[in-house]
């Protein structure tokens, strides 16, 4: 688990008893909720490596994982020092969240089956912010008025959705194929 997300989930929790505290804006919970995903991934990896020993590519998903959680911890950061939800931080949290799913469809198949459940509720987590990233975003550019602006940016971002979508609906296909009954 990142320190940092056990830092920041404490202090969100223990902020929000404080006068004058704000809650966090939807944009920061959806990054939190991404940057709970990548840590469940990559704990589900990091157990897999542990128990059967090294193997280069599930180290570089590891390593890719780390790199996507402190991408979506500077998200949050970054929205909440500037007070205001960033546009820039909207988007690098959704195409980070993006790259979880990556790379848990990647290593679904190669995991121990005792780490599939939690590798699937961080790609559930990752998804979830992808959703609530995708909606926050387009609300924001219905007030755009630069069609040249707004429109590429808005389809480029559905059409990242929808593939979204696929790839965790090929996640969940793998794990229920693991199944045992």
């Amino acid at each position: 688990m990142s320190s940092w997300l056990e830092r920041k989930a404490g202090e969100w929790l223990a902020g929000e008893a404080e006068p004058g505290r704000t809650a966090p804006r939807a944009a920061q919970v959806a990054a939190y909720a991404g940057a709970l995903g990548a840590a469940m991934v990559l704990s589900a990896c990091r157990r897999t490596l542990r128990e059967r020993g090294a193997a280069a590519p599930l180290e570089a998903s590891c390593s890719e994982l780390q790199a996507l959680l402190d991408r979506l911890g500077a998200d949050v950061e970054r929205t909440q020092s500037e007070g205001r939800e960033d546009v820039e931080a909207i988007l690098d949290t959704f195409d980070a969240c993006f790259g979880v799913l990556d790379v848990a469809e990647r290593e679904v198949g190669s995991l121990r089956a005792e780490d599939v459940s939690d590798l699937w509720t961080g790609a559930e987590l990752a998804a979830a912010s992808l959703e609530a990233q995708a909606i926050h975003v387009r609300i924001g550019l219905s007030r755009i008025t630069d069609e040249a602006y707004g429109r590429p940016v808005k389809g480029g971002m559905i059409r990242s959705l929808h593939e979204a979508r696929r790839v965790r609906d090929r996640i969940l296909q793998v794990v229920e194929g693991r199944l045992v009954l």
